[in-house]
């Protein structure tokens, strides 16, 4: 097999930082196919099975075909272009990479991440015997992500999901934790699932299922709570109490899991027939893959499925997650809880020989080693003002921390920084201080480092003045598992109820609508494992994502079982409750865009209950070739009175999709501006008798004063008001230039890197390559990358191989051209292989690029752009 790899478009990374592509997001070589009816498999391995091995086979009514691996001696590109010219095979994909969702937050500091393994299958704890509330309401139904969504309306109606089936596909469940019900298996909270990798599974090896969904990394068990958690010590219950679990497992304890695993976990599920399905995992891209397609296929079971919309805000619009793309599924993006709640755990601190005083920490990443032992406390720094506290390596006459817990402050680096300078001088366990006497959980998983836990500014500022006095202090920090826990929670006034600033933007490159709703998922209270302290804080589109499954299973009980996904994007979509933009530390006086919010943030009691429908519930008057005349919006009064409807407009913040430059797209938070569009309404007002249906015309004209350069994007809502109580609204987004006219490519972003000189920058003069010998190229070795620049993302990539004496067309780079590649930069790792398995002469030559426009036509060349990159020569190793 050649050595060659795709890499995943890189992301705004600085160019201080830059060490060069990531490992690529696909299985090299390893591709899914979808075949006809009636092809077999046996068919496919006999035409093919000389060059593949079965990764994976799949044939069920909702998927047929296989994962293949390419075997290495195959000709890759030879075989893959036999295969696609198979009548009996329709569809084809790249076998995706997908990680565990990292854990995001946003607060007055910014957006931080936590991400890590949070403990292991095998050590138990019991919670309930080492909670207490300190703070807190006995009341679960105070709880504010379920005043946000109206979820306590329904529950003080005694709907609680009772009789729906919720199956959660994750990296396995704790249901052995009270919340959770304590078991496993017929009669439990979580009644069924299984495990389809296995604990050891890494995602490169071979995975080995058990019928044991047990969680050894935390995710998952958090994302059940949200859903379905029973009253506990920490005052809170899942959305739909009364709703039946599965679990299907995906992940292992650490690594990644694949496109195959993920399509085989949701035909598992299917088969139990549940309800509704929810998944917390995903990419970034802007084209759905195979998995993507499977589930949008679940609809037609019956089954509504719940996608999380991503984390990728920072990279602004056009960045929603792939999986969550689809018209019978719902990709749900994440608004900030009103309040923010704490989960503290209670240490012991004191002079050596006196009484020991309770004091709140913050447990955090590496969570393993601390054994409940009193450890002497060394401060780095007698000044809490100093800093960059332990950001660069210690002096050498630092001493030996070897034994002791260092108290460094917080600030200046990342944790994990400190943690490794620390680590240098024989460091294993630190306790930080905030810069605030609010503090949260950081990552310090160092070698080394063996436990880490964060501590308010005022203890960090007593400690440190006892210890410059020449106090002996002594401190000791328990295993989460067995510490006390205290529940703490305070409003959230600064970006409290409004979209996450990491939430993932859309729309789609054919201007579909993304996200389809929103739920609370920014500073979520949920289970973890008990192992890891039963119960703790997460952030992310991974937990907006089960919260609007809960809210499924209250519809469909509420709607006594009539309840379909078309129905459900209808109903969330029309009630939904739209917010203003704010970038994390203020708020503007206008609507976020509809590209960040979709229709808002959910409304439980009002998609259950109203009489009022309109369709269809979302507009995109697409860009200025494509936009439609008008859309015609049906009112549907399907209550006992006539109903009178106010129509009106309100128009959201609009952005540039691209940057300044235009060279690229621009990111997180965007140039915002005042909209020049306008909607116009046949009517205003309009009387709709019972079981009638009403219609209004919308049509949409825009100002041609905006940079169309530069992409605006101009978004907003029509709101129907009426006399029966009903507040309704519909999402229209329009972009005001021609998607066409932008380039695929910006001149001059077609660069040669070389793989072992990332500081170097692309290459600046014409360079010479030693490549390795044809066929025998490994991730690692000194070859060139080719590099593109792409603005807006391409159906069609491909790199051309130019000679340079001849300037003749040699043929294309190996594996191009390539489908669907999102913005940014796509990168090729090229060891001299051509896409028709030969490899170019020893000799001078030229890279150009060719991507395709945004709705462009392949076969049209006046819709393709293309660069040249500079010269390179290379040579084969003898």
């Amino acid at each position: 097999m050649k050595a060659f790899a795709y890499i995943a478009a890189s992301v705004g990374v600085a160019a201080a930082t830059f060490q060069g592509p990531q490992e690529p997001d696909t299985v090299q070589g390893a591709f899914i196919y979808e075949f006809e009816d009636g092809y077999t498999m046996s068919e496919f391995q006999s035409s093919f099975g000389e060059d593949i091995t079965v990764r994976k086979s799949f044939d069920s009514d909702i998927f047929r075909g296989a994962s293949i691996q390419f075997k290495n001696d195959t000709n890759v590109e030879q075989a893959m272009l036999q295969i696609s010219q198979s009548t009996k095979v329709k569809n084809s994909w790249p076998v995706h990479k997908f990680y565990v969702p990292e854990t995001q937050a946003d607060n007055a500091d910014g957006p931080f991440k936590l991400k890590g393994k949070l403990g292991t299958r095998s050590a138990q704890g019991s919670p309930d015997s080492h909670v207490d509330m300190i703070t807190g309401s006995d009341d679960t139904s105070a709880d504010p992500p379920h005043r946000m969504m109206q979820v306590d309306q329904l529950h003080k109606k005694g709907l609680t999901g009772k009789g729906i089936k919720v199956a959660v596909i994750d990296t396995g469940v704790d249901y052995k934790h009270p919340a959770l019900g304590g078991c496993f298996g017929p009669n439990c909270l979580v009644s069924f699932g299984y495990d389809l990798v296995g604990d050891d599974y890494w995602g490169g090896n071979e995975a080995v299922p058990d019928s044991d969904p047990m969680d050894c990394d935390g995710h998952g068990t958090h994302v059940s709570g949200i859903i379905a958690a029973q009253k506990n010590p920490a005052g809170f219950i899942g959305v739909a109490p009364g709703a039946t679990l599965g679990h299907y497992k995906v992940f292992g304890c650490q690594g990644y899991t694949t496109t195959e695993v993920l399509m085989e976990a949701s035909i598992l599920a299917s088969r139990e027939k549940p309800d509704i399905i929810s998944t917390s995992i995903g990419s970034f891209g802007n084209w759905p893959d195979a998995w993507a397609v499977l589930m949008n296929r679940l609809a037609d079971q019956g089954i509504m499925s719940t996608v999380a919309n991503g984390n990728a805000g920072f990279v602004g619009a056009l960045g929603t997650n792939p999986m969550a793309l689809g018209d019978k599924l719902l990709g749900v993006a994440s608004f900030n809880n009103i309040e923010t709640p704490a989960v503290y755990h209670v240490g012991k601190v004191g002079a050596e020989g006196s009484e020991m005083a309770n004091f709140s920490h913050a447990v955090s990443w590496p969570v393993g080693g601390w054994d409940g032992k009193p450890g002497p406390l060394v401060a780095l720094y007698h000044d809490v003002s100093t800093p960059k506290q332990a950001c660069d390596p210690l002096p050498n006459d630092t001493p030996g921390l070897k034994g002791k817990i260092v108290l460094v402050g917080l600030g200046g680096c990342h944790p994990y920084y400190k943690a490794v300078n620390i680590a240098a001088k024989g460091g294993s366990h630190i306790i930080f201080y905030s810069a605030t006497d609010s503090f949260r959980p950081v990552w310090a998983a160092a070698d080394g480092i063996k436990g880490a836990t964060v501590i308010s500014a005022k203890d960090g500022m007593m400690w440190t003045e006892a210890l410059k006095n020449g106090a002996k202090v002594m401190a000791t920090v328990m295993h989460p598992k067995d510490a006390s826990l205290i529940f703490q929670t305070s409003p959230n006034k600064i970006s409290g109820g409004a979209p996450s600033t990491f939430t993932s933007w859309g729309p789609t490159l054919d201007m579909q609508f993304s996200p389809d709703i929103a739920g609370p998922g920014g500073n979520i209270l949920s289970t973890i494992p008990t192992v890891d302290g039963s119960y703790e804080v997460f952030s992310g589109t991974s937990m907006a994502t089960p919260m609007i499954a809960g809210v499924l299973a209250l519809m469909k009980e509420g709607r006594q079982g009539k309840l379909d996904v078309k129905l459900a994007r209808q109903l969330l979509a029309i009630t939904g409750k739209p917010h203003m933009f704010n970038n994390g530390k203020t708020q503007m006086d206008r609507l976020a865009p509809v590209a960040q919010q979709g229709p808002g943030m959910a409304q439980a009691f009002d998609a259950t209950f109203t009489k009022s429908l309109v369709y269809p519930y979302s507009l995109s008057f697409n860009d200025t070739t494509h936009k439609p005349s008008n859309f015609t919006l049906k009112i549907s009064n399907t209550g006992s009175t006539k109903v009178e409807y106010n129509i009106g407009q309100v128009a959201a913040s609009s952005i540039y999709l691209l940057a300044k430059d235009a060279r690229s797209t621009d990111v997180f938070p965007h140039e915002h501006f005042k909209s020049t569009t306008e909607l116009q309404l046949s009517q205003k007002k309009i009387t709709v008798e019972p079981g009638k249906v009403g219609e209004v015309q919308v049509s949409i004209t825009s100002s041609m004063a905006d940079e169309l350069r530069r992409v605006p994007y101009h978004s907003g809502y029509v709101t129907i008001n009426g006399t029966d109580g009903s507040a309704l609204s519909v999402p229209y987004q329009h972009v005001g230039t021609e998607f066409q006219s932008i380039p695929a490519m910006p001149a001059g972003s077609t660069e040669i890197w070389n793989s072992t000189d990332w500081e170097a920058g692309p290459i600046k003069t014409p360079t010479h390559f030693i490549l390795p010998k044809q066929g025998t190229a490994q991730w690692g070795d000194e070859v060139p990358f080719l590099r593109s620049g792409l603005i807006l993302g391409t159906r069609y990539l491909d790199m051309r191989v130019i000679d340079v004496k001849t300037n003749a067309n040699i043929g294309s780079v190996a594996m191009l051209p390539e489908k669907n590649i999102p913005r940014f930069f796509a990168w090729y790792m090229w060891d001299g292989a051509l896409a028709d398995g030969s490899y170019v002469p020893e000799g001078r030559y030229k890279i150009t690029a060719r991507g395709l426009r945004v709705f462009g036509d392949p076969k049209n060349p006046k819709h393709w752009d293309s660069d040249t990159s500079l010269e390179l020569s290379i040579s084969y190793k003898k």
